[in-house]
């Protein structure tokens, strides 16, 4: 590869065989990969070969498949060799590839899992709006939306305020918005798009996030997630604890709102459909005690 940079016959061919070796999970295959120095050189045939498409699939692969070294391990490889902004750098060029596209937010979503390095690296390599742009271009691949959210409320948890910052003003809200009413019926997308609403209210400190993220608009999404489905355990629980979190840290204008919107109502039925889910009920009754009301069962 080292000697062939611009051969992408020879390129491919090798990302290909890295890939299937590295496909076997086996940790001492993938460690051999890397102490051979391969990752660095997968990275430059991603740089060189941007429209190529079996390259970039293959050398994604191999990026992915060595997360089997260790979770910790693999994010200082990945960032050590650049790996993120390869991946980044290709997706714009892959562009009509809707599978690819999901594969890549799921490998985004697992690195940036507690990671606050590889969630400043992804913001860094201008991958917020990048992911914007491909949920608008995939906007009717609901899985894709679902990863997406994912991948957002692990940047939002790990990357902290600044990070948070930039979900909000590269417009990732809307977006979120919009795959919820794209797919209302999708239980993988209501649930991802609350998780990461939760999280942006929670991480973001009030004024930037969650004051500008309360809008109707929110409120009303979560609302509506939490009413059409109202025996979806987990559903239920990032949903109390989206309106939690913009209740507590929200204006007094968007706790009334959260009221207007039904969402005094949605809370306490969480309570009383999962009356033993004390996650629920912790955050339905922050939610409620911020709004001014009591869930059911208190004794006020």
């Amino acid at each position: 590869m080292e000697h062939h940079r611009l051969n992408g016959t020879v390129q491919a061919e090798a990302c290909r065989l890295l890939a299937k070796l590295a496909s076997r999970r086996s940790r001492g295959c993938c460690k051999a990969i890397v102490a051979a120095n391969a990752i660095p050189a997968v990275v430059l045939a991603m740089h060189f070969h941007l429209t190529h498409f079996g390259l970039q699939e293959n050398a994604f692969l191999v990026l992915a498949f060595l997360e089997c070294i260790g979770k910790e391990e693999w994010q200082k490889v990945i960032l050590a060799a650049n790996g993120i902004q390869a991946v980044w750098g290709a997706l714009p060029h892959v562009s009509s590839h809707a599978a690819l596209h999901n594969l890549m937010f799921i490998f985004f979503a697992n690195l940036s899992f507690s990671s606050e390095a590889c969630c400043k690296a992804i913001e860094a390599a201008n991958g917020i709006p990048t992911l914007v742009a491909s949920m608008e271009q995939h906007a009717s691949h609901a899985k894709i939306q679902e990863n997406a959210c994912w991948l957002f409320a692990n940047l939002a948890s790990y990357g902290q305020k600044d990070v948070c910052k930039s979900i909000v003003t590269a417009e990732a809200v809307p977006s979120l918005l919009s795959a919820m009413q794209k797919h209302p019926h999708d239980s993988g997308v209501q649930g991802m798009g609350c998780w990461a609403l939760s999280k942006l209210a929670e991480y973001g400190d009030a004024y930037s996030v969650s004051t500008n993220i309360a809008t109707s608009n929110v409120i009303s999404s979560v609302v509506t997630a939490m009413e059409r489905n109202s025996t979806h355990e987990y559903i239920q629980f990032v949903g109390c604890r989206a309106l939690g979190f913009l209740s507590t840290r929200g204006s007094r204008e968007c706790r009334c709102e959260i009221r207007e919107l039904g969402g005094i109502t949605v809370l306490k039925r969480a309570v009383s459909t999962f009356p033993s889910h004390c996650r629920i009920r912790n955050v339905a009754n922050a939610a409620l005690l911020a709004l001014g009301e009591s869930s059911e069962g208190d004794p006020r």
